[in-house]
């Protein structure tokens, strides 16, 4: 009986199985696998890749897929195989051949023929005894795991691979590639052909010979890869991987995914490989020889070092050192700089004109797709092009030229350098006072940006940033400026046109004192509405203003200001916060502090200041030789030379005095006053018989026994007090007393005492 077995999955990839009678199989359309067993058995693959298996053969089976007959399935009978194009031998020595077909052979466990004829075959002899594989023609694949395996292959049938699990193996004639498909390390050798070998994930020995061959070294542990004669192609992805190629031996090169690499002597080209949608940035250098470069997809650093070198940026902000030689360099997409920055003389370099007349090393290049420069330590000429282009000249006495675009030029920190923009919106990074920069009118907008730390911006350049460390002094034009300071107290001048100042970081001060008119600066509206030139000026982190020669009126914020009037009668308005309002040396100005606690800084007699009730402990700083606290005015410091006179009201009032012979009358309130040096007076509005003086640890207190006038004072550095009855007394501290009563006639002025001199207390001492 014959019977007939269906696969039951249409066009899936079925199992077929048959049993011991002579069986039909037909397995449909999907990849199949199929199995006659014991019998006389006809099967049929159908379409797909289909594989007939003989795994359960009690001996060596014979199977030929061309003429689609076995002659011994391997239970002593014959099967009739239709559309099968793979075959799997049993555990004995098979006789398997393929057809037309790229077929797959699998020998199993015995010393197995395996003859793939026409088409890409991938020839399996097993790892159990000496196979003999033939591929025929086509590119076949040959997996090879018994060490005794004999491999035939004529001249042109194609390009054929060994596929090995053995630890050291050589490519016999005819075969063009060896992998290493097992574990551990692995020792590969090639034939005269061109051959690709690859290792595994060991420290791998790969040898090319003749050919010019591809070793793959693999990314694990270290290999070793020596090409021979030939033009090779070493794949090295492992950091500690030893390249070896002697001189003469052909034209090598390296292609890796490493991120840093270095040529070997008698390498001659690098290549940088990375994965579909990976971007890094890579490092690239060359050696003495003849090189070729190429980066990849980030911003790349490829340096040729000598020899006539050709660096290929591709995509990315790259930069390439050509070195010595005449060189080839090409930037790419992205924007991408020729850099001479290690060169040994100045370099001439014209980017419009994609050449270099010096290189500084006696050489000339050309230059495609470069966008910027980067000179030597010595004196340079960088041009650029229409295109937008950053110059920096380095360390030399340089010359850059933008042209068209907008450029960046940098002169460098140590030598003044000539820097012209062109047409274009240019900034320059000025380092040097001697720097010269050239723009014309109607060129763009340009911009300093300097680490000066005072610049003044010359005619047609509009903006000034400060990029440099500490405090700045940023002076513009008479164009619409833009003026930005840094992280300290900056001092900015827009001087003529419509400017903005910027201060940042810090306490930074709007200047107008070179103005030709009086000013109105307004920092609670952040601007000048009049900037004492006829334009108008807005502020951003600005806290202090400084005025003109001339009347100003000067504003403050809610913040803490310091508000200069200059020369002119001023008017000065202080608004909330701790206020300094400093009122110039001119005509008399008008001081108003508003809240806060504020200090008044007055060396005109006329000045007239201001202060409400209840706006803070205000104070008064004189160069005055005599000086009287209006209302609401707490303190007063004379801060001129010579003698002074010192008034204060009935607030309790802290005077303090100079280096002269000073006179102090702190009015009503309970006040505390400072001599300082020379011979001091206090002056009291009583007789001395209506006062007591008690001495302390370094002051005295002088008590008024009439109440709602002098009250209690405190004096420092005080050497004599004078009465309203015309009573002097020096202030000389008895020796067995802490204190006495003057209208006891205790201490008069007989007492040969030192008079109390203490030590100049600053305003942290006092409050």
């Amino acid at each position: 009986a014959v019977n007939v077995i269906l696969a039951s999955g249409g066009i899936g990839n079925d199992v077929v199985l048959g049993g011991a009678a002579n069986d039909v199989l037909v397995g449909g359309d999907g990849s199949d696998r199929l199995s006659g067993g014991a019998g006389s058995n006809v099967i049929d693959g159908g379409a797909g890749g289909d594989l007939v298996e003989y795994l359960n053969a009690t001996q060596g089976v014979r199977v030929d897929l061309n003429e689609g007959t076995v002659a011994n399935n391997g239970h002593g009978l014959g099967d009739t195989l239709i559309s099968i194009e793979h075959l799997t031998g049993g555990a004995f020595n098979d006789i398997l051949v393929g057809n037309a077909a790229g077929n797959i052979l699998t020998g199993g466990l015995g010393a197995d023929v395996l003859i793939g004829l026409d088409g890409d075959d991938v020839l399996d002899g097993g790892a159990g005894a000496a196979n003999t594989i033939q591929g025929g023609r086509g590119d076949d694949r040959y997996v090879v795991s018994a060490a005794g395996d004999t491999l035939l292959e004529l001249a042109g049938e194609g390009s054929d691979t060994v596929q090995t699990t053995l630890s050291v193996y050589r490519l016999r004639d005819n075969f063009e590639a060896l992998a290493f498909i097992g574990a551990g390390t692995f020792t590969g050798l090639g034939n005269a052909l061109d051959n690709t070998i690859s290792g595994g994930a060991g420290g791998d020995t790969l040898i090319g010979y003749e050919g010019d061959d591809i070793l793959v070294g693999g990314a694990g542990a270290a290999n070793t890869l020596i090409g021979g004669l030939g033009d090779d192609v070493y794949v090295s992805d492992a950091i500690g991987d030893s390249l070896i190629e002697l001189a003469g031996e052909g034209y090598d090169t390296v292609s890796t995914a490493l991120t840093t690499y270095t040529l070997r002597d008698n390498f001659d080209a690098l290549r940088f490989v990375q994965a579909q949608g990976v971007v890094l940035d890579v490092v690239g250098t060359g050696n003495s020889q003849n090189n070729t470069l190429d980066g990849n997809r980030g911003a790349d650093l490829l340096a040729g070092l000598a020899g006539n070198d050709t660096l290929n940026g591709f995509d990315g902000d790259d930069t390439l050192r050509g070195g010595a030689g005449a060189d080839q360099l090409d930037g790419g997409a992205g924007s991408d700089t020729v850099d001479y920055s290690l060169a040994s003389s100045g370099v001439v370099v014209n980017l419009g004109g994609r050449y270099v007349a010096s290189d500084g090393e006696g050489g000339t290049d050309h230059l495609t797709s470069i966008e910027n420069a980067t000179g030597s330590a010595f004196n340079d000429t960088l041009i650029g092009d229409n295109s937008r282009n950053v110059l920096n000249g380095g360390l030399g006495a340089d010359v850059l030229i933008g042209l068209d675009g907008d450029d960046l030029l940098i002169g460098g920190a140590v030598a003044a350098n000539t820097l012209q923009g062109g047409r274009g919106d240019d900034t320059y990074r000025v380092s040097v006072a001697g720097d010269t920069v050239y723009e014309e009118a109607g060129q763009g907008r340009d911009t300093i940006e300097t680490t000066l730390n005072a610049y003044m911006l010359r005619n047609q350049i509009e903006d000034l940033r400060f990029i440099g460390a500490g405090a700045f002094r940023g002076d513009g034009n008479g164009l619409d400026n833009r003026i930005v300071g840094g992280a300290s107290d900056d001092v900015l001048s827009g001087r003529g046109g419509n400017d903005r100042l910027e201060g940042g970081l810090g306490s930074d001060t709007a200047d107008y004192s070179v103005a030709s008119g009086a000013a109105t600066i307004r920092l609670d509206l952040g601007g000048a509405t009049n900037d004492g030139h006829g334009g108008s000026d807005t502020f951003s982190s600005i806290e202090n203003a400084t005025g003109t020669a001339f009347d100003d009126l000067i504003f403050g914020s809610a913040g803490t200001n310091v508000l200069i009037g200059g020369a002119g009668r001023d008017t000065l308005l202080g608004g909330g916060g701790d206020d300094t309002l400093i009122g110039g040396s001119g005509v008399a100005n008008e001081l108003y502090g508003g809240a806060g606690s504020d200090l008044y800084v007055v060396s005109a007699i006329g000045d007239t200041l201001i202060e409400n009730a209840n706006e803070g402990t205000d104070r008064v700083e004189t160069t005055l030789s005599s000086f009287v606290l209006g209302a609401h005015l707490e303190n007063l410091t004379f801060t001129g030379a010579g003698a002074f006179t010192g008034r204060g009201n009935g607030l309790a009032n802290v005077l303090i005095a100079g280096g002269g012979d000073d006179v102090l009358n702190g009015g009503g309130g309970d006040d505390m006053l400072y001599g300082g040096a020379g011979l001091d007076t206090v002056v009291l509005s009583g007789i001395a018989a209506d006062y007591q003086i008690a001495y302390g640890a370094g002051f005295a207190t002088i008590t008024d026994a009439t109440a709602g006038r002098d009250g209690v004072d405190m004096v420092y550095g005080i050497e004599q007090v004078r009465f309203s009855d015309g009573t002097v007394l020096t202030l000389t501290p008895p020796a067995s007393s802490p204190g006495f009563a003057v209208g006891e006639g205790k201490g008069d002025v007989a007492d040969h005492h030192t008079p109390l001199i203490l030590p100049s207390p600053s305003w942290d001492d006092l409050f």
